[in-house]
């Protein structure tokens, strides 16, 4: 029989001047362990048995379903730590589910958007209705319109007031079409529709690195729309199709997407407009391949989701919509403060993109804390939150800390290494599974 090269080098390595392996590469991709169960309360072990559908890592689901709750909040909701400062964040979240081929990424965000997707067949229906309702008014809306100028016409021929508008015959607003999430998409149609959906939207792309790749693709001012889409922000879009500009007064695009390792390299790599910065990178070892003992029902999810969709804005004096202003429980807000000061003293002893994570790290708990709180929420049909209560918020603290910042650094340390470093750890990994150390 022939035998494994690998296992005859390895065998003689005494003859071939072989050392004995570093195994310290190895140690760069050892696993970090997902304990952030207080992020979900009750529901985390439906969080389990999503993952268990699919036979994926339960924190591809956990972010997933953080990425996809904040997309639905994203625009309705502003949080405010601070009475006495006027920063404020949105709850939007980029996230970035990171795994070699066949590791079931995208099964593990699809099973978390299947919901999402019947809520939106469900808005396209009623959409649909509305519009076809809409047309029949717009025709009734021109008859009586022309029978009202003639009253116009008549009434000023004989010296009479100007009659009353009947009803039909004012201008009518046409429905909008709510879009919970788009995929490959222009920033000038992207403009459109947010336009159109002030609640913000998901841009669920299955490669990362294709988004990233176009970002640029048709104009300078591609890259500040989407750092404004991330943080909320307004943003004006100039192009020849329009006599005027499209002034959009908040911009709130969650993203959700796949990639893979070494393509991560193609974000790192650009780190001048802070997009790395900005995206939550989860990358957990594989998940053994299982069929679960029961299928998962999506209808709680659903529920979910269509509980959040329902929460309204509050308008303006002038009908604008305002989104919901979301602050800190005193002693909450007293725990963050603390902790955003030791943050910024890891962040000055720390450097490149390590120091721009940890720049970020104040926000991104704000984020992901009113996500959970709000979850929660909508999973007993409990009241909508106004406040994040300090629970909630010491349960972030320990997500970012055990779990987002060493993952972040697990992350940028693979991005580190260099080519011959990232083979030396694949022909080690191969040894250990061979048992050849």
């Amino acid at each position: 029989m022939k035998m494994d090269p690998f296992i005859k080098a390895f065998e003689q390595r005494e003859f071939i001047g072989w050392s004995e392996p570093d195994l310290r590469y190895l140690d760069q991709n050892e696993d970090v362990p997902f304990r952030a169960v207080a992020l979900f309360g009750p529901l985390y072990p439906y969080v389990e048995a999503l993952a268990a559908d699919c036979s994926a890592p339960v924190d591809y689901v956990a972010h997933a379903l953080l990425g996809a709750v904040g997309s639905i909040l994203s625009g309705r909701i502003r949080v405010r730590p601070f009475a006495n400062l006027s920063w404020s964040v949105t709850p939007v979240l980029w996230i970035g589910l990171v795994g070699d081929p066949s590791t079931r990424k995208t099964p593990a965000f699809e099973n978390v958007l299947k919901p999402l997707y019947r809520l939106q067949e469900k808005l396209t229906a009623a959409y649909k209705n509305q519009r076809r309702e809409h047309e029949d008014a717009l025709i009734y809306n021109e008859v009586a319109s022309k029978a009202y100028e003639n009253d116009v016409r008549a009434a000023a021929r004989q010296g009479e007031p100007i009659p009353n508008r009947p009803v039909g015959a004012a201008p009518l607003n046409a429905p909008r079409c709510r879009r919970l999430f788009v995929g490959d998409i222009t920033v000038e149609a992207m403009g459109d529709i947010l336009a159109d959906n002030p609640e913000g939207t998901l841009c669920k792309r299955n490669e990362l690195a294709g988004w990233y790749d176009t970002i640029d693709r048709y104009h300078s001012g591609s890259k500040p729309f989407w750092i404004e889409a991330y943080d909320g922000g307004p943003h004006v879009i100039d192009r020849r199709s329009r006599e005027e500009p499209l002034l959009l007064p908040a911009v709130c695009v969650s993203i959700l997407g796949t990639i893979q390792p070494d393509l991560v390299d193609k974000i790192l790599n650009d780190p001048k407009d802070g997009a790395a910065a900005r995206i939550l990178f989860v990358w957990p070892k594989p998940t053994p391949f299982s069929v679960p003992e029961t299928a998962v029902d999506h209808s709680r999810l659903f529920g979910i989701y269509q509980r959040l969709e329902a929460i309204d804005f509050i308008e303006l004096g002038d009908g604008r919509p305002q989104p919901r202003e979301v602050t800190l429980e005193p002693t909450a807000a007293n725990r963050f403060e603390h902790w955003v000061k030791e943050i910024e003293k890891n962040a000055a002893s720390a450097h490149g993109h390590h120091a721009a994570f940890l720049g970020k790290a104040a926000g991104t708990v704000l984020r992901v804390a009113v996500i959970s709180e709000f979850l929660k929420a909508a999973d007993a049909s409990a009241k909508m939150p106004s406040a994040i209560s300090l629970d909630t918020l010491e349960a972030t603290i320990e997500w970012m800390d055990t779990y987002a910042r060493p993952m972040a650094l697990k992350v940028y340390g693979h991005h580190g290494q260099s080519l011959a470093e990232r083979d030396a750890r694949i022909l080690l990994a191969y040894l250990k599974v061979r048992d050849l150390r």
